[in-house]
């Protein structure tokens, strides 16, 4: 998706934020804004409320999706300057948020990524933090509930765990409309997902087939935009399931060739250091393919105890 943002997605969901990191706005009687984003956005994004003419009164909710910093950071300053918008999570989110070394973690990356967006032209390079060892959160949800917004709107809440423990997606039924964060994988053009089950495999698998199941027209993700339409949204997820099965086949092939895992690690980390990859630290995606292969090689182990 190109353009300048906002962008209207439906009836009632706008396109805000940025292509790189996706905020959305899902308007009802009150409105929500699902996905935070990082804090270097928070000052175009009240200008992008302000040109959809929504004012801060009119936000209820702020949605996280999973507790990783790119998608949850301009909710602090905008809670800090609007203190009645609630931050809502799933109950899974509450340990992460509770853990004052990883929410020192969540600002360092956020640091990081306002100095890669500024010395790619894409910002200021400010950061919006709060001194706080918390991360906030006022209320959680768990799989099967509803949010209201009034007017119609509602979303149901969907726990798609894998590339997180506390990952959940949201489906608006009414305009068919599913917020999938980052369950999909990163898109790499033309036809390639990079897979990101850092959690667990064999769950991730299940969470992605649940996304195809509901057959949405328009899958809204944390990076790179939205896909439009049924078939090709049921084409993009199956693309991000030949991704994880050619991560699968390269794991095995290289082990099974006496490759060491840091190695195989090193080269998959070196060919990705592109797109969105290339505003988080070389080390940090180092790290994330480690733990990548990890869970590949736990998921090969579990398979081989249950044929036993």
């Amino acid at each position: 998706m190109s353009g300048a943002l906002p962008i209207k997605i439906s009836d009632n969901v706008f396109l805000l934020g940025s292509q790189e990191f996706n905020i959305y706005l899902v308007r009802g009687e009150k409105c929500a804004l699902i996905e935070g984003g990082v804090s270097t956005q928070f000052p175009s994004l009240l200008k992008q409320l302000e040109y959809l003419k929504i004012s801060p009164r009119d936000i209820e909710y702020l949605i996280v999706l999973h507790s990783h910093a790119d998608h949850i950071m301009t909710f602090l300053p905008l809670q800090e300057t609007f203190p009645w918008i609630q931050i809502v999570a799933s109950a899974k989110s509450k340990k992460s948020f509770n853990d004052e070394r990883l929410v020192e973690k969540f600002k360092e990356s956020d640091m990081y990524i306002a100095q890669s967006l500024f010395k790619a032209g894409l910002g200021d390079g400010m950061v919006h933090q709060s001194s706080s060892l918390r991360f906030p959160m006022n209320l959680s949800f768990e799989d099967g509930d509803q949010i209201d917004l009034g007017k119609g709107v509602k979303l149901k809440v969907l726990e798609t765990p894998g590339h997180s423990p506390d990952g959940i997606s949201l489906y608006f039924e009414d305009e068919e409309v599913l917020f999938v964060s980052d369950t999909v994988g990163l898109y790499y053009p033309p036809d390639y997902i990079k897979p990101n089950y850092f959690y667990n495999l064999a769950i991730h698998e299940v969470s992605l087939q649940r996304i195809k199941n509901v057959r949405a027209k328009v899958l809204c993700k944390g990076h790179q935009g939205v896909v439009t339409g049924e078939k090709e949204g049921q084409d993009y997820i199956q693309i991000a399931f030949n991704g994880i099965e050619n991560f699968k086949k390269y794991v095995r092939e290289a082990l099974n060739a006496g490759r060491d895992e840091n190695d195989l690690s090193n080269e998959f980390t070196d060919a990705h250091q592109s797109g969105v990859s290339a505003f988080f630290p070389w080390e940090n995606n180092f790290r994330l393919t480690q733990l990548l292969v990890k869970r590949t090689l736990e998921y090969f182990n579990e398979g081989t105890r249950k044929n036993k």
